[in-house]
């Protein structure tokens, strides 16, 4: 068991937690805290570069999410959900590469959330681009949607179609 060593101390600028008010402590959090984001901000998924090979049914895209942030605060730590989904529903793979991974987002049709982690601080009016790799293996014609969410959110924060 750990013990304290010497006499305790307490700060003068700390209060008692009776004398705290919630003005006091939201103005702490609210000057300790960064946003995750804001329904302001802009998600946008763009496409880089595309490259088809047909007669292997593979269809290849070189994306980026581009978040804006349109806050006042800088915006870090957002966790969000990549997945992707065929029309007509079909046997396919689509593969997605973020941070050096490369996983399945769907596998002979069935969808497997890739969780990524944007972890690069964004300041107030700036953008930021997540570069993304994606893979399709799919006999056409098919509609593949990437879309991004919050983790484990159902709004929809931005999204990308291919189509063929």
């Amino acid at each position: 068991m750990r013990e304290a060593v010497g006499p305790a101390r307490k700060s003068p600028a700390r209060k008692d937690c009776a004398d705290v008010t919630f003005e006091d402590a939201l103005s702490v959090f609210r000057a300790s805290c960064v946003l995750l984001y804001s329904l302001d901000d802009k998600w946008s998924i763009e496409l880089d570069k595309k490259n088809e090979i047909r007669d292997e049914n593979l269809y290849q895209q070189a994306l980026s999410l581009v978040v804006e942030n349109m806050g006042t605060s800088a915006v870090q730590g957002v966790r969000v959900d990549l997945t992707a989904r065929i029309e007509p529903q079909k046997p396919a793979d689509v593969l997605a590469g973020f941070q050096g991974q490369r996983l399945y987002l769907l596998q002979r049709g069935i969808e497997l959330p890739l969780t990524m982690d944007l972890i690069d601080p964004i300041p107030p009016g700036a953008k930021k681009r997540y570069f993304l790799e994606g893979s399709i293996e799919a006999m056409p014609p098919f509609k593949v949607t990437y879309e991004v969410r919050e983790e484990n959110q159902k709004p929809l924060l931005a999204s990308y179609v291919v189509e063929q």
